[in-house]
């Protein structure tokens, strides 16, 4: 699978709505649903699974269209490059700019390419899994790639 930073991944795009998403990949194999604020319900998100390693997130702040993309999947490529299961250092080496974001101790650490909008998770030294964000305007609208789209990534 290939990632399209700020874009999407594959033939998933941010933007993308729910029956699209299925029509474009079929239906997860999971479906949950997350209340990040127990005093605030109307704010909650749609999570899919799918057995390839990928979950996308829909949230009610972005009318629940894709906004949130976590893959797992060794055959996930960043530029050109699989990074699941690489080690910090092949990492730094692939990516100058990388930078730690967070530390969890033994839970992991965070790493991010801000121009890209995209987090690397890290646990026991090595990749896990990659997240993107799609970019937002300055009024805090998500910005769609529509060149990418219409050129099917």
């Amino acid at each position: 699978m290939k990632v399209y930073p700020q874009a999407g991944i594959d033939r998933l795009f941010f933007g993308m709505t729910m029956p699209e998403v299925r029509h474009a990949w079929g239906q997860p194999e999971e479906i949950y649903h997350f209340h990040p604020l127990c005093d605030s319900l109307e704010d909650r998100d749609v999570v899919w699974q799918y057995a390839n390693g990928t979950e996308l997130s829909f949230s009610s702040s972005d009318n629940f269209v894709l906004g949130t993309i976590s893959v797992s999947s060794v055959d996930t490529e960043l530029e050109g490059k699989a990074v699941i299961g690489k080690s910090i250092l092949e990492l730094k080496l692939m990516f100058p700019g990388l930078e730690l974001d967070d530390d969890f101790d033994e839970f992991g650490q965070d790493y991010i390419l801000p121009e890209l909008d995209v987090s690397l998770w890290v646990v026991a030294g090595k990749v896990d899994s990659i997240s993107m964000y799609p970019d937002y305007d300055e009024h805090g609208s998500m910005k769609v790639n529509q060149q990418l789209i219409e050129q099917g990534g």
